[in-house]
């Protein structure tokens, strides 16, 4: 197969001699730009109600991966009388303008 000059070879057109491109030694350490990244948490925005007696009840916008780890982290903050309970969810665009944070809660 004969190629215009100045050109490279296409992948296809490339003979390989079974060595990898991480180096012919087994067991070779990869590059770190060629190992996978570690899969992030998301978090998300959610609303949680917390009715306490004789008093409105508030809602607050906690950021957490879970509406378990959000209901969680309300428990530890609240008085055991108070009832909790996961109401909604922000979206992306509204928890960005109210500026939340991981682990952080807000009254709305």
């Amino acid at each position: 197969m004969t190629r215009k000059p100045g050109r490279s070879p296409r992948k296809s057109q490339t003979k390989t001699d079974g060595v990898s491109h991480l180096g012919a030694i087994a067991g070779a350490v990869p590059p770190v730009f060629l190992l996978p990244k570690a899969k992030r948490q998301r978090h998300c925005a959610f609303l949680i109600a917390v009715h306490q007696r004789r008093e409105a009840i508030r809602t607050y916008a906690v950021m957490a991966t879970s509406a378990e780890a959000a209901l969680e982290r309300m428990n530890s903050e609240v008085l055991t009388e108070a009832a909790v309970v996961v109401v909604g969810q922000l979206s992306r665009d509204s928890a960005r303008r109210l500026k939340l944070k991981p682990g952080d809660k807000l009254l709305v």
